[in-house]
């Protein structure tokens, strides 16, 4: 049996395997709660018929079964793994190209702010390539009666809409992708360092199948804290992808905020809709996705995400991950 090349770690080859982990961690991820997904945009978007979870679910089923309940797969997988590949891939780049800028000692000793800028960066240029499917996926999951899925509902958007039809939701959806995106890496860097701290030894001296417990429970408590920071945006998203706009996107968001005389907005209070459905949802995500984004770089021969950061552990590259 041929052994595998060993990747050096900030190479192009791993920021390409890395880029490749996060279009498996996200597009796997995001298709396997497609229905979940579904109910939650649903409650968003059309209160008056869902006004809750359990309600949608049971809905939603009994119009169609489970095949209405995957509505919208297609744009989902599509959307997210190039997502993934961006968000995870550009990450990686982003933290050592920072690490790099500052210098070894900044790098160690302001490493929040680090792992922020790079998650900041690599989610602002991930969302460009989400956005389009993302308003096609909305569009078909919440007004059934548009289209079925990527191949119709997208001609139509254009047609209507022109490409402001797929872009009008890219500033609410940075403003709900970038926070996640940074509140999801900077608390799953955090957690990973206590985890570790608490145990008492060096990762290096786990199992990577320990190591991987630590993933997914560190990962399951960054995505609980981000769903909650990001919610009101992903339903502003929500809103502004299932209606038809011709204006700005800051009117149109005016417009479902404060509502017009013959449409009541939704406030405060409806920016908070589906709020339980999608922590669970979140949390869920997050550790799935942190579990396959690390069993794929454990796979490939790279070290796992995070770890206790040591001044001796830094390398020519200011490395913040601990040793294998």
């Amino acid at each position: 049996m041929r052994k595998r090349k060993k990747v050096e770690v900030y190479s192009r080859e791993y920021f390409i395997l890395c880029g490749i982990g996060g279009t498996l961690s996200c597009g796997l991820t995001h298709l396997l709660l497609t229905p979940l997904d579904l109910v939650k945009c649903n409650v968003q978007a059309n209160p008056q018929e869902f006004p809750n979870v359990a309600v949608g679910f049971k809905r939603l089923y009994q119009q169609g079964g489970w095949r209405l309940l995957v509505r919208g797969w297609v744009p989902t997988t599509w959307g997210y793994s190039l997502q993934g590949y961006g968000k995870f891939g550009f990450y990686e780049y982003f933290k050592y190209f920072y690490a790099n800028l500052v210098g070894k000692e900044n790098a160690i000793k302001y490493r929040s702010l680090l792992y922020m800028s790079a998650a900041a960066t690599a989610e602002a240029i991930a969302d460009i390539a989400l956005c389009p499917f993302e308003a096609v996926k909305v569009r078909v999951q919440t007004s059934p009666e548009f289209g079925v899925g990527l191949t119709d509902a997208a001609p139509k958007i254009l047609a209507a809409e022109g490409l402001q039809g797929f872009f009008k939701g890219l500033v609410p959806l940075w403003c709900r992708q970038v926070p996640y995106t940074v509140v999801k890496f900077v608390v799953f860097e955090k957690v990973v360092e206590v985890f570790y701290t608490f145990l008492g030894r060096p990762k290096s001296e786990y199992s990577k199948g320990q190591q991987l417990l630590v993933t997914f429970g560190a990962g399951y408590i960054a995505g609980i804290v981000c769903g909650a920071v990001s919610h009101p945006a992903d339903t502003m998203v929500s809103k502004l992808n299932k209606a038809k706009t011709t204006g700005g996107t800051m009117a149109a968001m005016n417009e479902i905020y404060y509502g017009t005389p013959g449409h009541p907005g939704i406030g405060f209070a409806g920016l908070w809709k589906g709020f339980g459905s999608r922590v669970v949802m979140i949390g869920t995500l997050a550790a799935l996705q942190w579990f396959i984004y690390d069993s794929f770089k454990v796979y490939a021969g790279l070290p796992t995400t995070g770890g206790v950061v040591k001044k001796e552990t830094v390398g020519r590259s200011a490395n913040l991950e601990a040793t294998r």
